[in-house]
């Protein structure tokens, strides 16, 4: 008797159509993303073929439109620099006032030293951020002494008052007490560093009593012999040699 031939396996074929269908799915897919990649993709159409393969509603994107991001980035910066310029007017600003009220000062001292006939013994000499206003000794002191003469101190109680109104520029005050080469030897200094240094305190007394100026912005000096502007080998040397200079400096922004 021959044998029945054997049945299709059903479930058998069933599984090979389903790999061939699978195959092609997967093949439109990667032509999809193929076209994706070299195409440019709506939003709006993009969201509604995802939503097609899945089934699911996707939030709609919020579309940029280059220009309008480009305009937006530009207006940013310009507000930042606008900002900048406007910070620099305002620092450029305060320097001019700062060197408008340091070159009234230089001005105002000039003014009174010329006016009052005392080009002799004061001088006052300015450079971008610093005035010197020169005392010799004979109008502040005695040979050899440290206490400041009446007339002097009368003279020296002017110049701070011009200082006063024009204080606002200075950053710092030095005195600065200088004597010629001849030695001292007294009961009261024994070398011309101790007379220097006791003439710049006495005129800083006198700063300290007017309270014009903040006394951090205050400070002494004793060069003795050692910073001579003239010779010391004539007399009218050695005169301009003995002095005490007030070093003024021009107040910084920063500051």
């Amino acid at each position: 008797m021959a044998r029945g031939r054997k049945p299709p396996d059903d479930e058998g074929s069933s599984y090979n159509w389903m790999d061939t269908y699978g195959d092609l799915v997967t093949l439109l897919l990667c032509f999809f993303v193929l076209l994706y990649a070299f195409s440019s993709i709506d939003a709006e159409k993009w969201q509604e073929l995802v939503g097609a393969f899945t089934g699911k509603a996707v939030a709609p994107v919020e579309q940029i439109d280059p220009k309008t991001a480009r305009q937006d980035e530009v207006v940013v910066v310009g507000a930042e620099k606008q900002d900048e310029e406007e910070e620099q007017q305002e620092a450029n600003v305060v320097v001019d006032e700062f060197e408008e009220e340091f070159d009234a000062l230089y001005q105002a001292i000039r003014y009174y030293i010329t006016t009052n006939g005392l080009e002799s013994k004061i001088s006052v000499q300015k450079d971008d951020n610093v005035i010197i206003v020169r005392f010799l000794e004979v109008i502040l002191f005695d040979s050899g002494e440290a206490s400041i003469r009446p007339d002097g101190k009368v003279v020296l109680n002017h110049i701070i008052s011009i200082i006063e109104e024009n204080v606002d520029a200075i950053q710092m005050l030095r005195i600065e007490g200088h004597t010629d080469n001849r030695p001292i030897h007294t009961a009261e200094f024994n070398s011309n560093w101790e007379l220097s240094m006791a003439r710049a305190n006495a005129a800083l007394r006198v700063f300290i009593e007017s309270n014009v100026i903040e006394l951090d912005k205050l400070s002494t000096a004793a060069y003795g012999e050692y910073q001579p502007i003239n010779t010391n080998d004539t007399v009218e040397g050695r005169a301009s040699n003995r002095r005490v200079d007030f070093v003024i400096e021009k107040i910084e922004p920063d500051s």
